[in-house]
């Protein structure tokens, strides 16, 4: 009798353990799958970024162009800035998709989170509602993190309106801090994977509605809202996303009819994460001219002509093609080029690959790439390496690119 209660004790333990293995096998699975689903439409975005830049860029372009041609004292003017500006707000849009999108950026630096939480505050306060009050509390004593400050004030202001247009009547929103431990039972419940260890807690709560049931698996999905195409444009919490991912963090979130919490993990920065302050590109005055020679290789001909034009303007002598398949033959042929200014994707062959072809003939060529997906890590890497390299992202300002030009032919 005894033997066969203990082989039935082995049996129930064996059972429990398959039902066990059984469950983690498929939340394991759940997980997989999940993060290749976002892979996915992440890699979409970033496409579809790259396009809407591209479009971006010729009108953009053209208005910049137009204002110049006429003077700030034209009648005219003011509506060519209008179309500048609103194409500046559009290109924040296609910024948003490309962080969602798998991207490298330049290098990381050591971020203090707490010096930036007032700032978010004010800006959230004093946006469209005012009937929302934001509250913060800082508990975290370390609060450092190795990242880049751009994306982490992203983060959290978006966070933060994504917690405001919950609350359309009014309420609180609470951005608090606090350092954490977490384990592999805590990663295993978040939306991201993640090592175990210490992290920087950032939460953002509101006291709106919560989210529904039937609708949390798809919150973080690029163009998903509840707001309507007139409150949102579905790209706030995908940006979340992208950037937690990109800083190697989690998020977890808690959703009820009495409100919402989202928590995010930013892993804390190390002894290898260098003291940099965050420099802003500045703007450059336009120079009185560029006398020189420039080829211009892009397959869009709007983009290719209006450039020609701009570049033209400033004293340059251009030669262009669309076909990147014959861009070493033009230049080959065309003796005395300065300057080559690429674009990244193009169908025959990519601005990469044309940039190569031609460094056998000049190793010593000056290159500008252009692109819309500003995160293409070959090409980065490439401008990190070769000093006679640079990249101007699309849509451009004339200064930008007439900034790059100059400054390679300024160099020996």
């Amino acid at each position: 009798m005894i033997i066969e209660d203990w082989l039935l004790i082995f049996m129930a333990l064996a059972l429990v353990i398959v039902i066990w293995d059984v469950i983690r096998h498929r939340r394991m699975a759940k997980r997989i799958a999940e993060a290749q689903k976002m892979e996915s439409i992440g890699r979409l975005a970033g496409g579809i970024a790259h396009d809407f830049n591209n479009m971006l860029a010729g009108i953009s372009s053209a208005a910049d162009f137009i204002k110049l041609k006429l003077g700030k004292k034209h009648e005219l003017y003011r509506y060519a800035q209008i179309i500048v500006d609103s194409c500046i707000r559009a290109s924040h849009l296609t910024h948003q998709l490309l962080l969602f999108s798998r991207s490298k950026s330049d290098t990381p630096m050591r971020i203090d989170v707490h010096a930036g939480l007032d700032e978010t505050a004010y800006l959230l306060e004093h946006s469209v509602n005012s009937r929302v009050k934001v509250k913060i509390i800082k508990k975290a004593e370390k609060h450092e993190i190795c990242g880049y400050p751009d994306l982490v004030h992203n983060l959290i202001l978006n966070l933060g309106l994504n917690a405001k247009d919950a609350m359309p009547s009014g309420g609180v929103v609470t951005i608090a801090t606090r350092n954490v431990n977490l384990s592999r039972a805590d990663i295993r419940k978040a939306v991201l994977n993640a090592e175990p260890g210490e992290y920087l807690e950032v939460s953002v709560s509101d006291t709106g509605g919560g989210i529904p049931q039937n609708l949390r698996n798809k919150i973080f999905e690029p163009f998903f809202t509840t707001k309507g195409s007139e409150r949102g444009t579905g790209l706030g919490l995908a940006a979340v996303y992208g950037i937690v991912r990109k800083h190697n963090g989690t998020i977890t979130y808690e959703s009820s009819s009495s409100g919402t919490v989202f928590h995010v993990y930013l892993p804390l920065a190390d002894e290898n994460c260098e003291m940099e302050l965050y420099d802003p590109h500045p703007s450059c005055p336009l120079p009185a001219g560029i006398r020189s020679k420039i080829m211009v290789v892009d397959d869009e001909v709007v983009l290719r002509e209006l450039l020609t034009d701009i570049l033209k303007h400033f004293d340059a002598e251009v030669v262009s093609t669309g076909d990147s398949a014959n861009a070493v033959e033009l230049y080959k042929n065309t003796p005395g080029i300065d300057v080559v200014m690429l674009d990244v994707i193009m169908p025959e062959k990519s601005g990469l690959e044309v940039y190569h072809d031609l460094r056998k003939i000049n190793p010593a060529l000056k290159t500008v790439f252009m692109s819309g997906y500003t995160e293409d890590n070959n090409i980065q890497d490439v401008v990190a390496t070769d000093e006679n390299t640079l990249f101007v992202a699309k849509p451009y300002q004339i200064s930008d690119v007439v900034d790059k030009v100059s400054k390679l032919l300024a160099k020996n």
